[in-house]
């Protein structure tokens, strides 16, 4: 389990970080070696309810983003690449880390919030680097959906869209490898301190930067549709008119867990409290991963149906293998019951 009140570090990052702290009340760096806490009920119930929320983002994340991305395969528009962009990145966000953090709450005993094992390690950069890319996904959707709606003819030129969100995405994944071999290697404390925290205040901003423009894209589409009236008595106007206010709905839902989840960073910045942040930015990415599937399934009439076409043919072909065995089954017990009448009756036959 992990403490909520309290950054966890592994002995060695402790003794690498703080050998020289103290303090006089309660102390909000602890090495988990001398945690003798016993953690309270509400804390225990905590850690279940949150292991529980990562098991099943894990579970709707690798049954619905498939899907997901399956849907928007076959279509070409900017909106559907990003998407395509947005399932993929949930869905790889949520194949190892989920479970990895679950494990670590289901445990009786205390576990490192902040540690430099390869596993936590891993588990903690598909976390913030891939959550990452998927929140750059949700923004630049309520972007590229508002300047659909102001200029309909205007043209993203798509390879350079995928060049440039590429390049993001490695500068991203420099910046991750960079901040956890800072973790590993660097052997002044102080060039090390200054290293980590620079990069955590550059991943923070960048998120709180990419958090704004989201949302406030996710507002001015939803602003629009209203203003722009469908003509009246045109049946099928009226009916797109409805599907884009849905739409654009569904984006601004896809956003809002992001400022949740920087308003929970700031409180930890503002406050003493730093060590949410710490836990923010590890468990957060992994529960929005798994919840963007479940809202655009829900909103999504053609995922939707995707689904149940998927269940009524996965339903269907376990019903026609119960079938074929059950018959299979009574067929050899009407031989063997058959079979066993006629030696019966052949013993009964008087020689």
């Amino acid at each position: 389990m992990i403490l909520f009140d309290s950054l966890v570090y592994s002995d060695d990052l402790y003794d690498t970080l703080y050998s020289d702290y103290s303090c006089n009340g309660p102390c909000r760096v602890l090495r988990l070696s001398n945690v003798t806490t016993t953690l309270s009920p509400d804390i225990q119930a905590a850690n279940y309810i949150l292991g529980l929320g990562l098991v099943f983002a894990f579970i709707s994340s690798t049954l619905l983003n498939p899907l997901v991305f399956y849907h928007f395969w076959k279509e070409s528009s900017i909106m559907d690449v990003m998407f395509r962009i947005l399932a993929l990145c949930d869905f790889l966000t949520n194949i190892y880390s989920p479970l990895f953090f679950a494990f670590q709450m289901f445990s009786p005993n205390v576990q490192p919030a902040v540690s430099r094992s390869l596993d936590h390690m891993i588990a903690q950069g598909l976390s913030c680097n891939l959550g990452c890319l998927s929140q750059s996904a949700t923004t630049l959707l309520a972007v590229a959906r508002y300047f659909r709606l102001r200029s309909p003819y205007f043209k993203i030129n798509i390879p350079l869209f995928m060049f440039l969100f590429s390049f993001y995405a490695v500068a991203m994944t420099i910046v991750t490898i960079v901040g956890k071999y800072a973790l590993v290697r660097v052997a002044e404390e102080g060039v090390y301190v200054v290293i980590r925290s620079v990069l955590k205040d550059v991943c923070f901003y960048l998120n709180i930067v990419q958090c704004f423009i989201g949302l406030t894209f996710s507002f001015l589409c939803v602003g629009k549709l209203f203003q722009m009236k469908p003509p009246k008595g045109q049946a099928i106007a009226e009916k797109t008119h409805k599907m884009r206010i849905k739409g654009c709905f569904t984006i601004l839902l896809i956003n809002l867990p992001y400022m949740v989840a920087l308003i929970i960073g700031a409180i930890g910045i503002i406050t003493t409290h730093r060590h949410i942040q710490e836990v923010n930015f590890s468990l957060l990415p992994i529960l929005t991963s798994g919840l963007n599937p479940i809202i655009l399934t829900w909103r999504n009439t053609g995922i939707k149906k995707r689904l149940y076409q998927l269940y009524g043919r996965i339903r269907s072909e376990t019903s026609d293998k119960y079938h074929l065995h059950y018959n299979a089954h009574e067929t050899a017990v009407s031989l063997v019951q058959g079979g066993t009448e006629a030696i019966n009756k052949h013993d009964s036959v008087d020689v």
